[in-house]
């Protein structure tokens, strides 16, 4: 699961731009195999970009974009992975601009920079981007992990994790924000839980902990330091809320009941294939062993049924091809063994031929018969 996040920060200074240029491809987060550019030698990329800038007299107002892709702990992740599927994801933009790309390894968690260049290269115009685009980047983003066999945002994650409000990323990365440090918590407890309980106990392995009873409308949080905050005051109150909380929980546990799939879906992918689930949503089953399951597409997205159904797909392939290959090696071995059974027919027809010094190669007695 990788979760693209723009981060909002000043960024009409040209000291500004190198700043950020310089953070990204800091040898200490990256490595030179881990940071590549588009249309831009990242080790030159400044002054690249400021030379762009004057070619094209765009050289003021916003001159760069800077996000962040972050990958979840439980996808394992490499970092040529990482990278990879950052270098896909830049396709976004088509080559029309310059972009810093780095994947950092100096965190427990994998993540890569990206730094825009906003004038194009063709036309001199400037990119100016707004929350659809955004959220393409996201669905992109997530169409490649799927691609890749990683986990992907719920609709709910996507369109929550796409933009750090101003400020919100400095004081996440200092710490002078405690509030920004709860919700940015509570996020990622939220990605990886599929329950009330799981959850609250996500947040007491980060040293919180939660207040979560039916009879009052609020969550309460207490952070390690004891302070105390409801959900409601944490801001964005549609989102930090006990019902958004369990639709979250319920997407993830059905994430994760059709993540992966094993032999018992080989079946099921046969009604899938042959278009034979019913109208309710539901795939039939017949006797053996998937007797009294199915998969439930219902509150499922086109894209998550897609995910299913590609994955399904290629779990059948990869059986097909190890069944060819078996059956390849057994072939091999009859033949193999067929030759063997010739040679030693061959060898004891030599034999016999010489013991009896036969004379004519084609007569043979009852009791010269081969033993096989």
């Amino acid at each position: 699961m990788a979760i693209v996040e723009f981060i909002n920060q000043p960024n009409r200074s040209h000291t500004g731009m190198n700043r950020v240029l310089n953070y990204v491809i800091n040898p200490d987060k990256t490595s030179d195999e881990l940071v590549s550019g588009i249309g831009i030698n990242p080790k030159n990329a400044y002054q690249e970009m400021v030379t762009l800038k004057q070619l094209m007299g765009k050289t003021d107002r916003r001159l760069w974009y800077h996000f962040v892709q972050s990958f979840a702990p439980h996808d394992n992740v490499t970092p040529e992975m990482a990278h990879q599927i950052a270098l896909e994801t830049a396709e976004y933009f088509k080559d029309q601009y310059q972009i810093v790309i780095a994947t950092h390894i100096d965190k427990a968690h994998i993540h890569t920079h990206f730094v825009l260049n906003t004038v194009n290269i063709e036309t001199g115009r400037k990119y100016t981007q707004n929350n659809a685009q955004r959220l393409e980047i996201q669905a992109l983003s997530d169409s490649i992990c799927a691609k890749h066999g990683l986990s992907v945002l719920s609709q709910w994650q996507r369109e929550k994790r796409t933009y750090k409000k101003p400020g919100q990323y400095r004081s996440e990365r200092t710490g002078h924000s405690w509030k920004a440090e709860l919700k940015n918590t509570i996020d990622k407890c939220l990605i990886i839980s599929s329950s009330r309980n799981e959850f609250i106990e996500n947040m007491r392995a980060y040293g919180y902990s939660v207040d979560w009873s039916d009879t009052r409308k609020n969550i309460t949080f207490t952070t390690p330091n004891g302070k105390k905050c409801r959900d409601k005051t944490l801001g964005e109150p549609e989102i930090y809320n006990k019902q958004y909380f369990e639709m979250v929980f319920e997407q993830n546990a059905r994430q994760r009941q059709y993540g992966t799939f094993g032999h018992q879906q080989a079946e099921t992918l046969l009604h899938i294939l042959s278009g034979t689930y019913d109208h309710d949503g539901t795939i039939p089953v017949e006797d053996g062993f998937m007797q009294g399951d199915g998969i439930d597409f219902h509150g499922l997205s086109e894209i998550e049924i897609e995910i299913i159904l590609a994955r399904q797909r290629t779990e059948k392939l990869i059986k097909q091809a190890r069944i060819a290959a078996n059956q390849s090696k057994q072939e091999q071995a009859i033949v193999q063994q067929a030759m063997q059974c010739r040679l030693e027919l061959l060898e004891q027809l030599i034999q016999i031929l010489i013991s009896r010094n036969y004379e004519n190669e084609n007569t043979f007695d009852e009791e010269d018969e081969l033993e096989f």
